[in-house]
């Protein structure tokens, strides 16, 4: 049974939410709904749950590796941990009893 989906960004979030509720889904109630990234604030009812990436530090690392891939030649894979943080819009329901 499905009972969440996620999306990769924060459009598709929107498009799956508004598809839902062409078919008369509701989210939180029936489907809960969790997205990457987006704008602080929403418009939606209720707004889509997600996972905000901390963009700039991606980026940062990202030129770095870059960097170290030119000046070297050679293709370097390097594993980088960003912080992250949740921002809790009422599009997730539990599951618990």
């Amino acid at each position: 049974e499905i009972t969440c989906f996620f999306a990769l960004d924060y459009l598709s979030g929107q498009i799956l939410w508004y598809a839902l509720h062409q078919i008369g889904k509701r989210i939180p109630e029936d489907y809960s709904l969790l997205s990457f990234d987006g704008p602080l604030q929403s418009f939606l009812s209720p707004s889509v749950s997600r996972v905000i990436q901390n963009q700039s530090e991606i980026g940062l690392h990202a030129v770095e590796l870059l960097l170290q891939m030119v000046a070297s030649g050679k293709t370097t894979y390097k594993e980088v941990i960003v912080d992250t943080s949740f921002m809790d819009n009422d599009s997730i329901r539990s599951l618990l009893p």
